[in-house]
């Protein structure tokens, strides 16, 4: 396997693959959070979106297996992976329907941005990985979630985010909390 890639690498790659293009993960916070998840085997992403995160956790960590949550079905980014020689379980559902069957060392869980939404997600997911991370941090009512938890905060050096669809929002920034 030629994996872990050098990120610059895996960058330039998810950008020929198309994972770029719609992102809401600034490339500083990506780059450190692969940089942490580096001796990762078993990962589980809540929320997939276009993938980029799951791509790019896949390209650059030691991960033979990861777990993918969503309400939306992305088989591309299955393909992607699984090119990588990552064996990839999938539930194409709610978070409150999860069942999985082994532990992850890490999970990213960025679905809901709400609060209860949130909180319902992170009980569920505590026990399935050895540490989460919250993605949106500095969104409200995720930011008053992570507020209750004793964690780390990381904060793009960006000032602010433009969404796809134009509103300008705080730096999205991550939190581990377990």
């Amino acid at each position: 396997m030629l994996y872990p890639m050098e990120f610059n690498r895996a960058w330039r790659e998810a950008v020929s693959l198309g994972l770029t293009r719609r992102t809401r993960l600034y490339r500083d916070e990506i780059q450190l959070l692969c940089h942490i998840f580096r001796h990762t085997k078993s990962y589980l992403e809540v929320g997939v979106y276009d993938g980029l995160s799951a791509y790019l956790v896949g390209a650059c960590t030691e991960a033979k297996h990861i777990t993918l949550v969503d309400i939306n079905e992305n088989k591309y980014i299955v393909t992607v992976l699984e090119s990588l020689g990552i064996n990839v379980e999938t539930c194409w559902t709610r978070i409150e329907d999860l069942e999985l069957n082994r532990p992850h060392a890490w999970c990213l869980l960025d679905a809901d941005h709400s609060y209860e939404g949130t909180k319902a997600a992170y009980d569920k997911c505590f026990g399935l990985a050895t540490s989460i991370v919250l993605h949106d941090v500095e969104m409200p009512e995720v930011s008053k979630l992570f507020n209750e938890f004793t964690g780390v905060k990381i904060v793009s050096s960006q000032t602010s985010y433009t969404s796809p669809d134009g509103k300008v929002l705080p730096p999205l920034g991550y939190g581990i909390v377990k």
